[in-house]
């Protein structure tokens, strides 16, 4: 019979997004409704989200998790729903 791979928890100590990182993941969440065509998916970014991954997909959840560490800006300077501004953080939306 094969095994199957259960993805860890998130750890403890990674709390929820707050402030702009909060707002980044609203953000990825609406973008990436039109990228994957589906409407139910819910994405949070944050430093230390990923599940010890630059980033992961939850089905059972339909969660995407990003490390935040990967955006390499502020992320107050930061707006995905904005497509010139995507260039600036090309890996945090190769992880997406």
């Amino acid at each position: 019979m094969p095994r199957h791979i259960t993805a860890a928890p998130t750890p403890a100590h990674v709390a929820d997004p707050r402030g702009p990182w909060l707002r980044m993941s609203a953000a990825f969440t609406e973008a990436v409704a039109d990228l994957a065509d589906r409407e139910d998916l819910t994405v949070t970014c944050a430093p230390g989200m990923g599940r010890g991954a630059p980033g992961c997909f939850v089905p059972a959840l339909a969660t995407i998790e990003l490390d935040g560490v990967h955006l390499g800006h502020d992320p107050d300077t930061c707006d995905p729903s904005r497509l010139s501004d995507r260039e600036r953080y090309p890996a945090l939306w190769g992880v997406l």
